[in-house]
């Protein structure tokens, strides 16, 4: 029971690009934005450190929303188009767990890029908060 505690309050102690895909909603981006973010994120099996990163940067907690771990739906980490520039970084609202991802990337390099470069200008804010 402890460990179950643990996880519902904490979150999974180990988490996989497949957990984290499994939270994402990404039906209102277009066919080829999906496959890229897909493989993005696929890419980052592994890696817990940066998985979680991303999960910080879109949810302002390095967990999968607990009801994840209990079969249920839950809060979705929800993934839309924008009209920002290809030269902007996808922009994270942790409220609503969504994360603006510009529609004009020209490629999977760019979308990879961009987003890990928004995950790493988040890693350098933590410790910052609102007064």
């Amino acid at each position: 029971m402890p460990d179950e505690a643990r996880e519902f309050c904490c979150g999974a102690a180990e988490i996989s690009a497949a957990d984290v895909l499994g939270v994402c909603d990404v039906t209102s981006l277009s066919a080829t934005q999906r496959a890229w973010l897909t493989s993005c994120i696929g890419g980052m099996d592994g890696d817990q450190d940066t998985l979680r990163e991303l999960l910080y940067f879109a949810t302002a907690t390095p967990n999968l929303p607990s009801s994840r771990t209990h079969g249920g739906t839950g809060s979705r980490l929800r993934f839309v188009p924008s009209a920002m520039g290809q030269h902007h970084l996808p922009v994270a609202h942790t409220c609503s767990n969504t994360v603006d991802l510009p529609r004009d990337y020209a490629s999977f390099e760019q979308l990879d890029t961009k987003l890990r470069q928004a995950i790493a200008a988040t890693r350098q804010l933590r410790g910052f908060q609102f007064a």
